[in-house]
């Protein structure tokens, strides 16, 4: 075989992940006369600094490849720069690169199905990009287990310079050179719209690199190399995840066959073209990700343009015609479950987490201590208290204002790590809390700004308002969502986990929040990575 490709892995917090990933990567046999880079990018912010370090540390003392090289970024690059200046960096110098991140696992013949093809490919400038991740597709009539089709994968691939070099996450530029027939069949024939992702990109929504290279690929009609088998397999998508949340790509899911010591062996097609039959495969798999009752598409389109004048018709229609709220038995006992379910709580990433995080040091620089008591308005099973304790080992008195049903079941199941309390009266006559927390609670509250100022009676110090809505719609609504997107966890979740729920809810007006609270000022204001904003105000008049 000739020289082979260098391995990049990119990472940032992930400890665990990653040491999956290096342990089934050295299980290769040319892991050991390859060189390999990693990119250990910096934290974000204090919360994340802990968990890159121990990365940090672990990297320090990896071995069993031909050489190492670690780049430890001295500012935070983010995902999607970190991996477009770290793959431009190492395959300038080499004239091919294959790419990991810090959550894929590859089986044992990854290196060999990768090197061979980045050779044999080498030359053809009709291919731009090898996938070692696929759909299990089986073989067609030819017998072949490799093919070629437009779709570019980014769960452990490769590349060569004279491809790389034409890679450009320039918005406009790409929306200028799509056309509607071009937009058809980059969207896989209309069979999935990867393109709102570049619109996404565009408006700011999202920040990610992958797309635009797909995009490069097509638009220079050029064809990616699969496996008919996939060669690698995705667990990123934990609970420690900064992406979507998909449990199915749980380490824990994956078949136990693909651990198994593969063949070496690999053919390949004769001709450089897209495999009609695989093609056609594919697109009949992402169909069948999109497909939906009916009823429900069209309950769920209906409700994107469904406004009511007052909250209490919109939690009318939610409560009795769709059976559904915040109240019902089914979704609350599902997150009773889901809770119960979890071997272990960490939720770094949530950014209902990262904004107490935040509060919380940003009370003890304020105050030279940690806050006490807390109440936390909305804060379900407590989690973020127990993720505070488990991780950083800071322990807080919280009490958490919740739903009834929710309150109930809580306490059928006898949980105390926090007091849980239904109703405002409950809180003792005289309670001062040292921060009040609402983190996207207020919207799903009737009469929010009343119950606003009654809670701010019980502070001296500060309130937090996180997760804002910046959208500006007056009416009320019915929002939707599954079980799943309810609880802050992805693993280990009950069955009807895809059931939909449906709440009334309402945007924030901030002015009203500052009249509101005319007795408060404004101490910080600021936007999260989701694009929700966060205010922070501390009682005037207080030292």
């Amino acid at each position: 075989m000739n020289k082979l490709a260098p391995i990049v892995i990119f990472t940032y917090s992930r400890l665990d992940s990653l040491k999956k990933t290096i342990k089934y990567l050295k299980l290769n046999r040319l892991s050991k006369y390859s060189d390999l880079y990693i990119f250990s990018d910096h934290y974000r912010s204090r919360i994340d600094k802990e968990s890159v370090l121990e990365v940090r540390k672990f990297l320090k003392h990896i071995n069993g490849f031909k050489k190492i090289k670690i780049i430890f970024r001295k500012r935070n690059f983010g995902l999607s720069k970190n991996i477009v200046s770290g793959v431009s960096l190492i395959v300038k110098k080499y004239g091919k690169i294959i790419v990991l991140e810090d959550d894929i696992l590859v089986s044992s013949n990854f290196l060999n199905y990768m090197n061979f093809a980045l050779n044999k490919y080498q030359s053809n400038k009709k291919v731009w990009h090898i996938n070692s991740w696929n759909y299990q597709l089986g073989k067609d009539n030819n017998f072949t287990n490799t093919f070629f089709t437009r779709l570019m994968n980014c769960w452990g691939w490769g590349t060569w310079s004279d491809r790389w070099k034409y890679f450009s996450k320039d918005t406009n530029a790409i929306l200028r050179k799509f056309n509607t027939k071009d937009i058809y069949g980059f969207n896989m024939d209309n069979s999935f719209n990867y393109w709102s992702q570049i619109l996404r990109n565009k408006k700011g929504i999202i920040n990610t690199w992958a797309i635009f290279w797909y995009a490069s690929i097509y638009k220079k009609k050029s064809l990616c190399l699969s496996p008919t088998e996939s060669l690698s397999n995705n667990i990123g998508f934990d609970n420690f995840s900064e992406s979507q949340p998909n449990e199915l790509n749980s380490f824990y899911m994956i078949n136990k066959d693909f651990f198994l010591k593969k063949k070496k062996f690999f053919t390949f097609p004769n001709e450089v073209e897209e495999n009609t039959f695989f093609f056609k495969k594919i697109i009949s798999i992402l169909k069948s990700t999109k497909k939906n009752n009916f009823f429900v598409r069209f309950l769920l389109k209906l409700l994107r343009y469904l406004k009511f004048n007052s909250f209490s018709s919109a939690n009318f229609i939610s409560k009795y015609i769709l059976l559904s709220g915040y109240n019902s038995l089914l979704i609350n006992k599902f997150k009773v479950d889901t809770f119960k379910n979890q071997k272990k709580i960490n939720l770094i990433n949530s950014p209902s987490f990262k904004l107490l995080f935040d509060t919380i040091l940003l009370y003890k620089k304020k105050y030279g201590k940690f806050p006490k008591k807390i109440l936390d308005v909305g804060g379900g099973l407590g989690e973020n208290i127990l993720s505070l304790k488990n991780t950083y080992k800071i322990k807080i008195n919280c009490t958490i204002l919740e739903n009834d049903t929710l309150v109930r079941i809580i306490k059928e199941n006898k949980f105390t790590h926090c007091n849980f309390i239904s109703i405002k009266k409950e809180i003792p006559l005289g309670e001062k809390f040292d921060i009040i927390f609402l983190s996207a609670s207020l919207e799903y509250i009737n009469s929010p700004y009343k119950l606003l100022k009654q809670l701010s009676e019980f502070t001296q110090k500060i309130i937090v308002i996180g997760r804002i809505n910046k959208e500006n719609w007056k009416n009320f609504k019915i929002q939707a969502s599954n079980f799943k997107q309810n609880v802050p966890f992805v693993e280990n979740l009950p069955l009807n986990k895809n059931k939909i729920v449906f709440y009334p809810c309402q945007n924030l007006s901030i002015n009203k929040i500052y009249k509101t609270l005319s007795s408060f000022k404004l101490l910080n204001k600021k936007y999260d990575d989701n694009d929700k904003l966060n205010i922070t105000l501390k009682k005037q008049n207080e030292s």
